[in-house]
């Protein structure tokens, strides 16, 4: 089933439009419902210690200090004879 939503905020309406642009959703729609989703997923209980957490997480992930994990697999498969 369908749903039609009207986005009726000009900032809400523009921002759609440029994570669109930029090649981040296929469609306004896309966009949409994958911020429903986020939503929905937020409203799991977390406590604030958790939710800072992943927002530390997010923020390392977001700035690259993270670890590509095909990366890491194969340096320990070689650093342990695994390989």
């Amino acid at each position: 089933m369908a749903m039609k939503v009207d986005v009726k905020r000009s900032e809400l309406q523009d921002y759609l439009t440029q994570q669109v642009s930029a090649g981040h959703f296929p469609s306004a729609d896309d966009a949409v419902e994958d911020a429903i989703a986020r939503a929905m997923i937020e409203r799991v209980t977390l406590t604030p210690e958790e939710r800072a957490r992943i927002e530390r997480s997010q923020a390392q992930i977001d700035r690259g200090a993270c670890v590509n994990f095909d990366d890491f697999m194969a340096r320990m498969s070689k650093k342990h004879g695994l390989s």
